[in-house]
């Protein structure tokens, strides 16, 4: 059997949720079936095999009729089709190859990085708004106040305090902003860790929210920022590093049912995946044309734009790097490659930017003034408090 076959038989021995040397035939039954005719109706042609044929054409290659298609079995499957085509035949294995490298949807182990995450986003919140309330007579509104003084926030005259380039994701101004950023986090990156799991998404993320505080500190070295943009616009981006590396793989997702044990249920996803592609082309358009409309009309404002626009881009670079490529392919090899070029050189050249910049600007512009603020390390026991994001 060549590579290209055992690489399909390998991934539908590892769906069934145990990885035995063997493919479940009530599972490919019901992954074929319940997929097969929206499939069909999105061809002009019938590409995938009706269920009446699937189950005689299961039944036949299942030789010791153990409910199970072994190696052998299979590999007599695709052996018989290269002597003696027959169409039925070849509807099966590209059915089964839809199947091994479809994407699934795991409900267990569940999402839990992303619900963490907004959970302690919800908790710090209602202790700041305490707090504020009060220590200071401030009531949280839609838009503000922000906890400036927070040991949380990334506040530029304290850009030595190394854990607030990650940790002013978990702070927000007003109630209009942690809504909406919890919203879009979830609502976007719990389908993403449903099908990458925990440990991918929780990378991407936080690469988004370091390089959001990383770019702005560089560029924008005035800018206070607060709340989880640069993570959400990270996973928002991932949609579309997920969609480039398995474009042609989507066109089944695969969903665990908690009620059926490990048996799960596929779907075309053919017009979900456009959708996807769709809705997060929208969304960056919309976003940076209000960007742009803000700058110019009114100014630098306080909304930190320039961390949604490197966390966007951490996003994809790192989205392509770590997140799964069912079907691999040379050119996405070469992608991976240079996207790590790409974001070590970025990550190194942003740290030495941030530690010695000062002296490589007063060299270069052979003047005294610094650039970045200048710090300030004294203990904070009060101080205004007003909405920065």
């Amino acid at each position: 059997m060549d590579r290209a076959s055992m690489e399909i038989f390998d991934q539908l021995d590892k769906l069934d949720g145990e990885k035995n040397g063997m493919i479940s035939k009530a599972h490919l039954k019901k992954w074929i079936s319940s997929s097969a005719q929206e499939l069909n109706s999105f061809s002009l042609t019938e590409k995938y095999i009706p269920g009446n044929q699937l189950a005689r054409l299961l039944s036949e290659y299942d030789e010791n009729k153990d409910g199970y298609i072994d190696v052998q079995e299979f590999e007599k499957l695709v052996q018989n089709q290269e002597n003696n085509p027959r169409p039925e035949v070849a509807k099966l294995l590209q059915s089964l190859k839809t199947a091994a490298f479809a994407e699934v949807y795991k409900l267990w182990p569940p999402p839990i990085f992303l619900l963490l995450v907004s959970l302690f986003q919800v908790i710090l919140f209602c202790i700041h708004a305490h707090h504020l309330r009060v220590q200071h007579g401030l009531e949280i509104t839609w838009n503000e106040p922000a906890p400036q003084c927070s040991m949380l926030i990334y506040n530029p005259y304290r850009r030595r305090e190394a854990w607030r380039y990650l940790s002013y994701a978990l702070v927000h101004s007003g109630m209009g902003h942690i809504g909406l950023n919890l919203v879009i986090q979830l609502f976007v990156g719990l389908p993403l860790e449903m099908s990458h799991g925990s440990l991918r998404i929780g990378i991407v993320y936080m690469c988004g929210v370091v390089g959001g505080s990383l770019a702005t500190s560089s560029f924008d070295p005035n800018m206070y920022l607060v709340g989880a943009s640069g993570g959400v616009y990270s996973l928002i981006a991932a949609h579309l590093a997920s969609l480039t590396l398995n474009w042609k793989e989507d066109v089944v997702v695969i969903r665990q049912r908690f009620r059926q044990g490990k048996l799960r249920l596929a779907k075309s996803s053919t017009l979900f995946r456009l959708m996807r592609l769709l809705s997060v082309i929208i969304y960056a358009v919309c976003d940076t044309g209000f960007a742009i409309y803000a700058r110019f009309m009114y100014g630098t404002g306080n909304t930190g734009y320039l961390a949604h626009l490197a966390g966007a881009i951490a996003g994809l670079c790192v989205g392509l790097i770590v997140l799964k490529n069912r079907k691999k392919e040379n050119w996405e090899v070469y992608i991976r490659v240079m996207c790590a070029m790409f974001c070590g050189t970025t990550l190194v050249l942003s740290i030495v930017w941030n530690v010695e910049g000062d002296t490589i600007y007063q060299k270069y512009y052979k003047t005294n003034t610094t650039y970045f603020l200048p710090a300030d390390l004294r203990q904070i026991h009060n101080c205004t408090y007003y909405g920065h994001r």
